[in-house]
């Protein structure tokens, strides 16, 4: 029996920009420093307008962005996933209806899946196994105490978000329709793509961008962002994977490196990296997980997630799935066909 092709949804939000600008604007230095982005140009339009947002910001908005939107937990950033579950993306003041709504116990279960965290079911409900996942979790200690203070004080902690992202929303409300504007453009020449080289071919090259067996899965969902410009955000189950992508960085464009000498160094950069080494040899011996890597390598969840996502970008290791869950393998082939080039750039004479 044929394999059934899994359901593309192309979407458009204003919920996930405003989500996505939070970040930015919170965390826009540390985005800057991937090294697995080596796009000529940088976001220079970008960059002002993050310095002038911080201008503006009361500081009280600043420390909060800071406890939802840090770059090391991303807390405010598994409320795409709340909103694509609750079907509340289109609107952001219908969003912050449902955010008010929804019990906090089970908005705080959204907190405790950003990746990254110990195998295992959850329960919100119950003090005792959520504080154990907080403090087995790969997030820096600071991280885990806040954490777990938020989980102690949970309605508190949603009335504090939804405060937050209300306040945010009026601040950038007279520049959303530009941003929407940009996000119809990009997402219409995703569609153009797909209509034009057929489903399995697209479905084929976003595989192959993300490192994500999208083909397996029964839906997969297909957003822009302004301001992720030429980074990705992917939250995902065993059947079911999201991308939210930067403007720049669209889904059918290949990554990874070619014969090119620029391309070849850029890789060999991302290798040559202590850490990744380490990752690494990890993988050699068996294929593991994001949380199994941190723990071993004592890296926190956004630290190791940097690493896998440069490895990944070059096709030096990539994803499969086993037994529901993401594991990291070498590719031992393009490890090898890049010291084959690197070799050959800096040697005259191999004989």
């Amino acid at each position: 029996m044929a394999n059934t092709m899994p359901e593309i949804h192309y979407l458009t939000s204003p919920v996930f920009e405003l989500l996505a600008a939070m970040f930015r604007v919170t965390t826009h230095e540390r985005i800057e420093l991937d090294d697995s982005r080596n796009f000529k140009g940088k976001p220079f339009e970008l960059k002002q307008w993050v310095e002038q947002k911080r201008a503006i910001l009361p500081q009280n908005v600043k420390d909060e962005l800071d406890v939802f939107f840090n770059y090391e937990s991303y807390l405010g950033l598994t409320l795409i996933r709340f909103a694509w579950d609750e079907k509340n993306y289109h609107d952001i003041d219908s969003f912050l209806e449902s955010l008010k709504q929804f019990p906090s116990q089970k908005l705080f279960s959204y907190f405790l899946h950003t990746g990254y965290g110990p195998e295992g079911t959850i329960n919100p409900l119950n003090l005792e196994s959520t504080t154990a996942n907080i403090d087995s979790s790969n997030l820096p200690e600071q991280e885990k105490w806040k954490l777990l203070y938020l989980y102690v004080h949970k309605e508190e902690t949603k009335e504090r978000l939804v405060k937050l992202l209300h306040d945010f929303s009026q601040i950038i409300e007279d520049e959303l329709s530009g941003f929407m504007e940009k996000q119809r453009i990009t997402i219409n020449r995703v569609k153009s793509f797909a209509e034009a080289y057929g489903e399995e071919k697209f479905l084929q090259l976003i595989s192959k961008k993300y490192q994500m067996p999208v083909d397996q899965m029964d839906e997969v969902v297909l957003a822009p962002s302004v301001f992720y410009d030429d980074w990705s955000f992917t939250t995902s189950t065993e059947n079911f994977c999201l991308f939210l992508f930067g403007i720049k960085q669209l889904p059918f464009e290949e990554s990874g490196y070619s014969a090119d000498r620029d391309k070849v160094d850029q890789a060999f950069r991302v290798l040559a990296d202590e850490k990744r080494i380490s990752i690494i040899r990890l993988l050699n011996q068996s294929p593991l997980y994001g949380y199994e890597l941190g723990q071993r390598l004592h890296l926190s969840n956004s630290t190791i997630s940097h690493h896998l996502s440069s490895l990944a970008h070059y096709g030096l290791v990539r994803p499969v799935r086993k037994e529901n869950r993401i594991y990291y393998e070498v590719r031992d082939k393009q490890i090898k066909k890049l010291m084959s080039q690197m070799l050959q750039s800096l040697v005259k004479d191999q004989d």
